[in-house]
C-alpha cells in the first residue's frame, strides 16, 4: 500500500502513472491515425502497448506490496511476474521499432531472430526463477524482497539493448542527425535505468517516462514532416496538372483561329476584276 512507501517509490509511480496515460493516449492517436497500416507506425502501437502493461503492472505490484490479507498475495505474485515478463518484451518491442525504422528493406533478418531468441530464453529464465527465487520472493507479510539472481532479470533486456547499439551503428547511413540524436538517447535512457535498477528499486518506470515522452516528441515531428511532403506533393501534382490544361489551350486555340480565317476568307465573294484590255477596246471604239 501507499503507505509502506518512500518518497522514490512515490514519485517511480507517479511516473509509471504518467506514462501509462501518455502511452494510452499515443496509441490510440495511432490506432484512429491514417497511417495506421504502415509497418513503422504497427511497430510503434506494439511499442507504446508494451509501456502501458509494463507500467500497469509496476504500479499494481507497488500498490500491493505490503497490503495485509491472503487475498493480495495471488494478485501480488500476478503483478510481480507481469513487471518483470513485460520489462524484457518492452526492450524486445524498442528493439523491433528500431529495425523498423534503421532497416525497411529487412537485411538483418538473422538479428531479428537473435531478438526473439534473446525474448524466449527471458521468459523460461523467469518462469524458472518463480519456482525457485532466483528473482525475487514474497514473504508473509506481502513484501517484496528481491532474490540473490535479480541482476539476471536484467541481463537479457541489457543484451538487446547492446544490440540497438550495433543496429545504430551499422545502419548509420539510414538515420539523419536527428534521427541519430532520437535513437542514441533512446537507447542510452534504458541502460541508464538499468544501471541504476540495481540500487534503486522502481527507478526503470522514470526511464520508461523518459522515452516515451522522447519518441513522442520524435514521432510528432515525423508525422509533421509527412504531411507537409503530402502538402508539398499535392501542390506539385495540381501545378502539373493546371499546366497541362493550360499549354494545349495555347497551342490549339491560335489553330482554330487560322482555320475560321481561312475559311471565311475561301467563302467570300471575290470583287469583279478591272481588265485593261476591256478599257483600252473601248476607248478605241469611241
Amino acid at each position: 500500500m501507499l503507505d509502506y512507501m518512500d518518497w522514490t517509490n512515490t514519485f517511480c509511480v507517479a511516473a509509471a502513472i504518467i506514462a501509462l496515460v501518455l502511452s494510452g493516449m499515443l496509441a490510440i492517436s495511432i490506432l484512429l491515425g491514417a497511417q495506421r497500416k504502415s509497418r513503422l507506425t504497427s511497430f510503434s502501437g506494439f511499442l507504446f502497448g508494451c509501456v502501458i502493461l509494463f507500467a500497469a503492472a509496476n504500479i499494481a505490484e507497488n500498490l500491493l506490496d505490503g497490503a495485509p490479507g491472503r487475498s493480495i498475495r495471488l494478485p501480488l505474485t500476478v503483478a510481480c511476474f507481469c513487471d518483470y515478463l513485460f520489462s524484457g518484451l518492452l526492450a524486445f518491442a524498442g528493439s523491433e521499432f528500431l529495425l523498423a525504422f534503421a532497416d525497411p528493406k529487412r537485411e538483418r533478418g538473422g538479428l531479428r531472430k537473435l531478438l526473439l531468441a534473446l525474448l524466449g530464453l527471458h521468459v523460461a529464465l523467469l518462469i524458472l526463477a518463480q519456482c525457485f527465487g532466483w528473482y525475487y520472493v514474497l514473504d508473509a507479510a506481502n513484501r517484496y524482497h528481491r532474490g540473490k539472481a535479480y541482476w539476471v532479470s536484467l541481463l537479457i533486456p541489457t543484451l538487446m539493448l547492446l544490440l540497438d547499439t550495433y543496429v545504430l551503428i551499422f545502419h548509420s547511413r539510414n538515420l539523419s542527425r536527428i534521427d541519430h540524436v532520437v535513437f542514441w538517447g533512446f537507447v542510452a535512457i534504458p541502460i541508464i535505468g538499468v544501471v541504476l535498477q540495481l540500487f534503486v528499486e522502481d527507478i526503470m518506470s522514470v526511464a520508461v517516462l523518459l522515452t516515451s515522452l522522447l519518441l513522442h516528441v520524435f514521432l510528432a515531428g515525423k508525422q509533421m514532416e509527412t504531411l507537409y511532403l503530402q502538402q508539398e506533393e499535392n501542390h506539385r501534382l495540381k501545378t502539373e496538372i493546371l499546366i497541362s490544361q493550360i499549354q494545349p489551350h495555347f497551342c490549339i486555340t491560335p489553330l482554330r483561329r487560322s482555320r475560321i480565317c481561312a475559311t471565311a476568307t475561301r467563302r467570300r465573294p471575290r470583287k469583279p476584276r478591272c481588265c485593261f484590255l476591256s478599257i483600252c477596246t473601248a476607248s478605241w471604239v469611241c
